[in-house]
């Protein structure tokens, strides 16, 4: 019976989080398409082939919990219970993803350096992530993707403890740390690969006295890069890690604990009665 209800709940959490992966796609393609830019390649490959792949491999490890609740686990895919959470969830991350860039907006090194894609090659998609608004796109989205997966990690009363789930815990600690370094970092190799925080190799050397010993394919862009000033890192990344624990939050408050359990007990869900 405990094996049962832990198997449900975590087909719930797949399905969950490829929920939520599908939206954060949807609102990264929907900024990409408003603003004629996108990812670089390299953080396409990331997103889907290790961090999707692995993350939704990694939310099924979690264990069944160790005593059988006396609640069942929903078995409606359209449920309160999973409504709550992909709704908040989308919501908040939407909401970040919105004030990420009322923040890029309001900076005096952003304006007058919004990308134009009438003075670029728009043939060379590959490097459509040389601006500013892909790099911001990219750091908040690559937050959100790594965390979804932590969102449907709390296993309510049937799984194990979140933290019991050491494979998933560790990748997304790991994925974290990695964004992290990118961005707050200097420039360095890593973000280069990303098209992150890094500029042709002529405009780091004039520009920022920064000069890789490493190949860097020039940028597409007026400007010639996209690094973000060392305070404006700090205040991004705050903005990242809001984020991410605004929908843990909302996971663990209303999704599945106290308002949860509240409404459970004021308006129980009616089941369906089967005369034998």
């Amino acid at each position: 019976m405990i094996q049962g209800r832990s198997a449900l709940a975590t087909s719930f959490a797949g399905y969950l989080y490829l929920i939520l992966y599908g939206q954060t796609m949807t609102f990264l393609k929907i900024f990409s398409f408003y603003f004629s830019n996108t990812a670089a390649s390299n953080t396409w490959i990331w997103i889907d082939a290790f961090i999707n792949t692995m993350m939704s491999i990694c939310v099924a490890y979690s264990g069944p919990a160790t005593k059988l609740s006396k609640h069942r686990p929903t078995a409606r895919i359209l449920g309160p219970q999973v409504l709550a959470t992909a709704l908040g969830t989308v919501f908040i991350n939407f909401s970040f993803l919105a004030g990420a860039f009322g923040w890029l907006f309001s900076k005096n090194w952003f304006r007058c350096n919004e990308f134009d894609s009438s003075t670029t090659d728009i043939a060379k998609w590959w490097l459509l992530a040389d601006n500013y608004e892909a790099s911001i796109l990219a750091f908040v989205c690559l937050f959100q993707f790594v965390n979804n997966a932590m969102v449907v990690n709390f296993g309510f009363h049937f799984r194990r403890r979140w933290y019991r789930n050491y494979a998933l815990v560790f990748l997304w600690a790991v994925y974290v740390a990695i964004i992290s370094i990118v961005l707050l970092a200097p420039t360095n190799w890593l973000g280069c690969r990303f098209r992150l925080n890094c500029g042709s190799k002529s405009v780091l050397a004039s520009e920022f006295d920064i000069h890789p010993s490493f190949s860097i394919e020039d940028y597409n862009s007026v400007i010639g890069h996209n690094i973000i000033p060392d305070g404006s890192r700090y205040e991004l990344w705050g903005i990242c890690i809001a984020n991410m624990c605004a929908t843990v939050l909302w996971q663990l408050i209303f999704a599945l604990y106290p308002v949860h359990s509240t409404l459970r007990k004021k308006r129980p869900l009616r089941r369906l009665q089967v005369k034998l």
